[in-house]
C-alpha cells in the first residue's frame, strides 16, 4: 500500500514538473498547426489560420521554437478539427493536438484596433446622434442632385457650432449605410481622427472612405481611395500608440484571374500633416511584409494549385519585391506559372477615348510576365528598367535559381 501511494506521488511530482503555464487539463488540448524557428514564419502561418479557428496564437516552446496554435480545443481527437479546416480549404498533413506542457509564454495573436469611439447609422430617415467627449457627432443623408437617392453625410457640433459637415457624393444609394469610428492616426494632434465609410454596393464593390482631422483651429477632410469590401483596415504595426492604415492594392484584383482566384499585396499609409502618406517601402515595416511571404509560402505548400494560380503568384512576387527578394520570386515565378491561361491580357498602345476604351487597333495581347512586369513597374513595386538601343530588357534581373520546396510540387 505505502509503495502504491509513493508510486503514485512520484508520478503527480513528475507531471508538475513538466507542466508549464499554458498545459492544458482534462480533455482540452491546443490545436498545434505548424512548428517554425523563426517568429515572423510563425505569425505569417498563424495569420492564415485566425479567421478559421478560434484561439489563434503563437507560442514560445521551451526549445526555442514557435508553434502556430489554436484553441483551447474540447476533446482529443483532431479529425472534426481536420475536417473543419478541409471545409474552407486546407488541414495541415502534420497538425496534432497538445496538452501544451512545453509552451512557456504567448509572443503574438491577432488584436483588434481599439477604437475611441464607434457609431452606426442605417440609412433611413431617422438620423443617428451620439456624444464624443466634448462634440455631438451626427449621421445622417441628404438628397441626391439629381434627386434618385440619397448620400451619407457625417456631421460634428460643439457647443452649438458646426465645426465639419462630410458628404460622401454621388453614392446614390436609397438607405445609404454608413459608419464612423475615432483612433489616434496622427501623433501630431491631440484630438484623435475620425473615419467615415459607406458602402456602394454590389458582389465586391467598395468602401468609400472619408479620413477628418484637427488641424489647428480647423479640420481637414482627406479622401481616401474607394476600396473592396470593407477598404482600410487599421493596426498599430510598430506599437507607438499610433494606427496604420492598410489596405489590399486592388489594382491586382481581376488583372490576372477572376476576383476568387486573384490575390493583393498589402499597401501601408499614414496620415500626416492633413494628407496620407504611402510609407509601403519604408523597411520599418518590412517585418508585416515577410509575414505576408510566410503566409502565402506556407499557403502554397499546403494547396500545389496556388503555385500555378497567376492571380497568386502575381501578389507573391509583388511582395516578395517589397523586401527586396524580386530577382528570387521572378525566377522561381518563371517556372511554375500558368502560361496556358486564357485570361485576357492586354495593352492600349494610344490615348482611351472620351468612353474609357482603346481606340479600335491599338490594342496589343502581353503575355503573363509581360504584363505582370509593367503592372510592377507601374505601381512602384520595381524600378524602371533603362530601355537600351536595341532591344528592350526585362524590368527586373532574371537570375537563374531552383525552385524551393514551396514550388516543387509532387506527380
Amino acid at each position: 500500500m505505502l509503495r502504491a501511494f509513493l508510486v503514485a506521488v512520484a508520478c503527480l511530482l513528475s507531471q508538475s514538473a513538466w507542466a508549464g503555464p499554458y498545459s492544458l487539463s482534462g480533455d482540452q488540448r491546443w490545436i498545434a498547426l505548424a512548428s517554425r524557428q523563426d517568429l515572423n514564419q510563425a505569425i505569417g502561418i498563424a495569420q492564415t489560420f485566425s479567421w478559421r479557428l478560434p484561439g489563434v496564437r503563437v507560442m514560445q516552446s521551451a526549445n526555442g521554437w514557435y508553434a502556430v496554435v489554436a484553441g483551447p480545443h474540447e476533446g482529443t481527437d483532431i479529425r472534426p478539427v481536420r475536417q473543419k479546416l478541409s471545409s474552407t480549404g486546407t488541414a495541415p498533413k502534420d497538425m496534432a493536438l497538445s496538452k501544451g506542457d512545453a509552451y512557456v509564454a504567448e509572443v503574438w495573436t491577432k488584436k483588434a484596433p481599439e477604437f475611441l469611439f464607434s457609431g452606426e447609422y442605417e440609412g433611413d430617415d431617422k438620423p443617428a446622434s451620439f456624444n464624443f467627449r466634448d462634440l455631438r457627432l451626427t449621421l445622417s443623408r441628404v438628397s441626391t442632385k439629381e434627386g434618385d437617392g440619397y448620400d451619407p453625410t457625417f456631421s460634428a457640433m460643439r457647443n452649438g457650432k458646426i465645426l465639419f459637415n462630410v458628404q460622401i457624393e454621388e453614392l446614390d444609394r436609397e438607405t445609404p449605410r454608413s459608419d464612423v469610428i475615432a483612433l489616434p492616426l496622427d501623433p501630431a494632434t491631440t484630438f484623435p481622427q475620425f473615419v467615415f465609410t459607406a458602402f456602394t454596393g454590389g458582389a465586391h464593390c467598395c468602401t468609400e472612405t472619408r479620413f477628418i482631422t484637427q488641424m489647428g483651429e480647423t479640420w481637414r477632410v482627406v479622401e481616401g481611395e474607394i476600396l473592396d469590401a470593407d477598404g482600410y483596415w487599421f493596426e498599430d504595426i510598430d506599437g507607438d500608440g499610433i494606427y496604420e492604415i492598410l489596405s489590399a492594392d486592388n489594382s491586382f484584383y481581376y488583372a490576372y484571374a477572376s476576383y476568387a482566384e486573384s490575390r493583393a499585396p498589402i499597401r501601408i499609409h499614414i496620415l500626416r500633416d492633413g494628407m496620407l502618406q504611402d510609407v509601403t517601402h519604408d523597411p520599418k515595416y518590412e517585418s508585416l511584409q515577410r509575414q505576408k511571404i510566410h503566409a502565402m509560402e506556407f499557403e502554397m505548400a499546403n494547396n500545389r494549385e496556388l503555385a500555378t494560380s497567376n492571380g497568386f503568384l502575381a501578389a507573391w512576387v509583388a511582395t516578395k519585391a517589397l523586401v527586396g527578394e524580386a530577382d528570387d520570386a521572378w525566377a522561381r515565378m518563371m517556372v511554375t506559372y500558368n502560361s496556358s491561361s486564357d485570361w485576357p491580357l492586354s495593352e492600349c498602345m494610344a490615348a482611351l477615348d472620351a468612353k474609357g476604351l482603346c481606340p479600335p487597333g491599338k490594342e496589343i495581347a502581353l503575355s503573363y510576365p509581360s504584363a505582370l512586369r509593367k503592372h510592377l513597374e507601374k505601381s512602384g513595386y520595381i524600378q524602371t528598367a533603362a530601355k537600351p538601343a536595341a532591344a528592350s530588357a526585362p524590368a527586373v534581373k532574371i537570375t537563374p535559381a531552383p525552385p524551393t520546396s514551396v514550388f516543387s510540387l509532387p506527380p
